[in-house]
């Protein structure tokens, strides 16, 4: 069965999004200077190639997240365009209370409800599903308990507010740690495993 991998930048006290929406607490906010160092780069890219299912809030959708991968994966000379080209080739689903437009090569929307389609996508053959969020998205996957790898990219930055994501969890959830590591940019990627 496929697996859905939460992959998210978050601060040391787990928020993934500061209270007034500025991002420049994150060493790098998704702009075209891409400043992780080369094995954070690479952990990135082995990720995205890793699933052929990304699952993307309708909102994130309208708000660009396909339109600025799709375009940064025709720029070979950006190192973005590496993972960029992964998130395109995907399918993307997208999620909404409504019935999202969809508007994008290679995207649907999912089919009932969010529970029931996360579901049925992961007994669908092929790679892993992913998701990057957005923060509702986030936790509205974990509180129905449908994540099951949980990659936290953790920038060296305390927010002390903000918007987190664990708080809507439906109670005590077992983690297996999978792997930590620590890059030379500051960056920690903390990857944990759902025990069911």
């Amino acid at each position: 069965m496929r697996k859905l991998i939460l992959q998210m930048q978050t601060s040391v006290d787990m928020y993934v999004g500061a209270a007034d929406g500025d991002t420049s607490w994150m060493i790098w906010s998704w702009g075209d200077d891409w400043t992780w160092d080369a094995k954070l780069r690479q952990y990135h890219i082995d990720t995205t190639a890793s699933a052929d299912c990304v699952l993307v809030s309708n909102r994130m959708a309208q708000e660009g997240f396909i339109d600025h991968w799709a375009a940064m994966a025709q720029r070979p000379d950006n190192p973005q365009s590496a993972f960029a080209e992964n998130i395109t080739k995907a399918h993307k689903v997208l999620f909404s209370h409504d019935t999202p437009e969809v508007r994008w090569p290679n995207a649907s929307a999912a089919a009932g409800d969010m529970v029931s389609a996360v579901n049925a996508l992961k007994k669908a053959p092929g790679k892993n599903l992913i998701t990057f969020g957005g923060a509702g998205f986030a936790k509205a996957l974990i509180a129905a308990d449908l994540v099951d790898e949980f990659h936290f990219i953790v920038n060296p930055t305390i927010l002390g507010k903000g918007s987190p994501i664990l708080t809507g969890s439906p109670g005590k959830m077992k983690l297996e740690l999978m792997g930590s590591e620590a890059y030379s940019d500051g960056m920690v990627v903390l990857r944990y495993a759902r025990i069911r």
